[in-house]
């Protein structure tokens, strides 16, 4: 019996599946990909008020010390950070394909992360697809308070993404 997803317009996590070698990662609280990339904003010299500098995507002059356009630099920072409650039966680093991360040197090979996303309706299904990930760091949170459930957390880098609409499995 298929799980009936919440009919709405909002992405929630309901509609989310991580896999990992081929495998479903279930257990997953947090999943949080990110990039970044430095910009450089390039400055107005000009002796004084009205200067011919005109740049950012309108027609006011720059006056100087002001910046009139923004130079966008290479991505980088491209990561993922991860929370998952660890399970008896298969624990963080197996989830993710791998022997044993109990030390990072271990991880022998990058590895390829799967996010699929659906929507109630199919119209919206997309998947993304993360290349040559490496874990970063790994970790487990132990809590003596609250729901005493173990997480196991890590952050991982990878060196692409694409999106592929409606190729969700």
């Amino acid at each position: 019996m298929a799980v009936q997803l919440p009919n709405t317009n909002t992405m929630v996590s309901h509609g989310l599946l991580i896999k990992a070698a081929g495998d479903v990662v279930g257990a997953i609280t947090n999943w949080g990909p990110k990039q970044n990339r430095n910009a450089t904003p390039v400055f107005e010299f000009g002796s004084g008020i009205g200067s011919t500098t005109v740049g950012g995507g309108d027609d006011i002059p720059a006056e100087p010390g002001e910046a009139y356009e923004i130079v966008p630099g290479n991505i980088g920072g491209t990561t993922i950070s991860i929370r998952r409650y660890d399970l008896f039966s298969k624990r963080f680093e197996n989830a993710f394909g791998t022997n044993n991360l109990m030390m990072l040197t271990r991880q022998a090979s990058s590895i390829k992360l799967i996010e699929f996303w659906k929507s109630p309706d199919g119209s919206f299904d997309f998947t993304y697809v993360y290349y040559g990930a490496w874990f970063t760091s790994i970790g487990r949170e132990h809590d003596a308070g609250g729901n005493r459930i173990v997480m196991a957390n890590g952050e991982a880098m990878y060196t692409r993404r694409r999106e592929y609409a409606g190729q969700n499995g």
